[in-house]
């Protein structure tokens, strides 16, 4: 339950206060301590926050797992966390196929070996990347994930919105490549290298 809520494991995240709306299944948490040298513990506070809460008036409390270190190379399929899914995926330059995944899900284990075929067959084309959010760690403004795993497309000029075009398609190598293919108009490699990699 702490995690859900974002809430650390250690003795200095708490006390914790966090508001959630079952409509939008948001979590939001206060902008100041519950507790410390302004000594929130009264009843005003706890006011506020209500009032702030019901009038939609507090930013999403999101999740992220840290940053990577650094980015993979071409050819490899990159890691988007929360905090840089704006930057990585609404602001790239490049198109993006993300994979919205869980680590134990059984389907995102068997996608796994596809994707990292699909990301070496558009390692020569930069107009394209292959990406992947671990989707139990991670949570961005505006992305709805209904199950693991989602595909989404993201045309590189950010009018998709956080929610891209969904791949609803046969997750092979030729049905993903056709999908960003069809909507981007980018092929990988060569052409014929691409007929012979399908």
């Amino acid at each position: 339950m702490r995690g859900f809520f974002g809430v650390g494991d250690s003795a200095e995240a708490l006390p914790a206060l966090r508001g959630f709306s079952q409509a939008e299944n948001k979590k939001f948490e206060s902008s100041e301590p519950v507790l410390g040298a302004a000594g929130h513990t009264n009843a005003a506070f706890f006011e506020d926050f209500g009032k702030k809460l019901a009038a939609g008036k507090l930013a999403p409390l999101l999740k992220s797992a840290p940053e990577p270190s650094e980015d993979k190379a071409a050819g490899e399929v990159q890691v988007v966390v929360g905090k840089t899914f704006g930057s990585k995926v609404l602001e790239a330059q490049a198109h993006v196929l993300l994979e919205v995944y869980a680590p134990w899900c059984g389907h995102c284990k068997q996608l796994a070996p596809v994707l990292d075929e699909l990301a070496e067959h558009y390692a020569e084309n930069d107009k394209v990347t292959i990406a992947k959010m671990d989707g139990t760690t991670n949570e961005a403004a505006g992305l709805e994930v209904k199950g693991f795993p989602t595909l989404r497309l993201y045309a590189g000029d950010g009018a998709a919105g956080a929610n891209g075009l969904e791949f609803e398609g046969e997750r092979t190598l030729e049905g993903l490549a056709e999908f960003v293919a069809l909507h981007t108009g980018e092929s990988g490699g060569g052409e014929s290298d691409a007929k012979e990699e399908l």
